[in-house]
């Protein structure tokens, strides 16, 4: 009874069936061909033609799925990533509560009159968790001056060359440790970490800097120096710094409350908030498109595969069968005859639970040919070419073309070709030993560097200490 197809069964047979199906079988014409070669070679005797199309019916029919389910994903990632903004009507950024860290806000702030980029600024606000009281701050000194050092220089380099305005942080890991700023000199530098570009020289101006660090009754300073050098801004950068000053200054006056309401305007004009999306469906989509493809061109592989399969399986076969139709024709047994009691036996081998051998079902298919009524010499030159490889072709041409001269003159010959035979095992054999040692190359590799780092590591750290 054959099986109720499915919808995206129905749904690639009619792709397969319309117009832009058959212009992409044109187009892949050739690897197209070449499956039907080989699923001609793995399955003697069935219809090639309706294999091939169920093959491609299953393979677009579990992309189909693939992209439905993509999409689907898709857009409900595009639904729950917008639903779930953190910017409000009232341009406010809910705090998270103590212990809850803080997180970054990816916002647009449009300034003034809209001219483009220029004036659509992206913005990566910092919304710090809720103020922690006295008793909930924890941590050590250590783990927060290299917070510090990372946090501390901003936008710049390095402290070396300070060209912008520095992120002085309240706080360090998470809140539990507080920091308070100073400098020995405010000349150059305001006490938010802006530059006094008015005060800057080409040379830089040297600048000490002292960080409190705060832990219960507990405090220690920690001094860093800064090179502050004129900036150089654009007119986007000149933006962008009236924006972190405002949004610094909105911070500073709402700690204390649950919400960071955004500044609304600065000098260059009012300020329009809305927020950044970061378009995950697209990647989602991406992601599931590119995956449905490898699947494909797995499955076309799948099928390469299979062919080098039964190429080598035919390889390893040929000598043994030479040397069975040699000793059955020189014991006085006809070709067909001898071709005949090998497919017997190999049947009988096949109930009992052996495995498929593509060589011997061929020969199935040739002694089913011959008692069809095809000519013996036509079904064994058939024999040779639809197993598909030299060696083969040429020992059906051999018997082929000693038919006519009777057994004697045929039995040297295959003696002849039963040795070459031998001769090409022993080469064959050689040639996948060295494939193996190539493949077990890679491992041996890597086990000589764990090796290596393994002897070198414990000398390396003693000669360090």
């Amino acid at each position: 009874m054959e099986k109720k197809r499915g919808l995206y069964e129905r749904l690639a047979e009619g792709l397969l069936d319309s117009e832009a199906g058959r212009l992409a079988e044109r187009f892949f014409a050739r690897r197209l061909s070449d499956e039907r070669k080989v699923l001609a070679q793995l399955y003697p005797g069935e219809n090639v033609g309706d294999i091939h199309r169920k093959r491609r019916v299953e393979r677009i029919g579990g992309l189909l799925k693939i992209v439905t389910a993509t999409v689907i994903l898709s857009v409900l990632t595009a639904v729950l990533s917008g639903s779930a903004g953190v910017l409000s009507d009232s341009n406010s950024l809910m705090r998270k509560d103590f212990g809850e860290g803080s997180y970054i806000a990816q916002l647009f702030a449009t300034v003034g009159e809209d001219k483009g980029d220029i004036s659509r600024i992206p913005m990566d606000v910092e919304v710090s968790e809720t103020e922690l009281s006295e008793g909930e701050i924890e941590d050590a000194f250590g783990r927060a001056k290299e917070e510090i050092e990372d946090r501390l220089k901003g936008d710049n380099e390095s402290l070396q060359e300070v060209r912008s305005p520095l992120n002085l942080i309240t706080s360090a890991l998470g809140g539990e440790i507080g920091i308070e700023w100073s400098f020995d000199s405010y000349e150059v530098i305001d006490p938010s970490g802006a530059i006094r570009e008015e005060n800057t020289i080409d040379a830089g101006t040297p600048v000490g800097i002292n960080a409190v660090l705060t832990y219960k009754s507990h405090e220690e300073i920690y001094q860093l120096y800064a090179m502050v050098y004129p900036p150089v801004l654009t007119e986007k950068e000149a933006l962008r710094q009236a924006l972190d000053e405002a949004v610094k200054e909105a911070d500073d006056e709402t700690k204390a409350r649950n919400e960071y309401v955004l500044p609304d305007e600065i000098d260059s004009g009012n300020i329009r908030w809305e927020e950044r999306k970061d378009r995950l469906w697209l990647k989602v989509f991406i992601m599931g498109l590119g995956i449905g493809l490898v699947i494909v061109y797995e499955s076309s592989l799948a099928l390469d595969r299979r062919g080098k399969k039964r190429r080598d399986q035919l390889l390893v076969d040929y000598p043994g069968i030479v040397e069975k139709l040699s000793l059955l024709i020189g014991a006085g047994m006809g070709v067909r005859r001898a071709f005949e009691k090998m497919a017997e036996n190999y049947a009988k081998a096949v109930i009992d639970g052996a495995d498929i051998r593509y060589a011997y079902e061929e020969m199935l298919i040739c002694c089913y040919r011959m008692r069809d009524g095809v000519g013996e010499a036509k079904a064994i030159e058939e024999y040779g070419e639809k197993c598909g490889i030299p060696q083969y072709r040429k020992l059906s041409t051999l018997i082929v073309n000693n038919l006519k001269m009777g057994s004697e003159g045929l039995i040297p010959l295959m003696d002849e070709r039963a040795r070459e035979a031998f001769l090409e095992r022993t080469a064959l054999a050689r040639q996948k030993g060295e494939e193996a040692d190539t493949k077990l190359l890679i491992p041996m590799i890597l086990l000589l560097g764990v090796t290596m780092v393994i002897v070198m590591v414990p000398g390396f750290f003693s000669f360090m200490m």
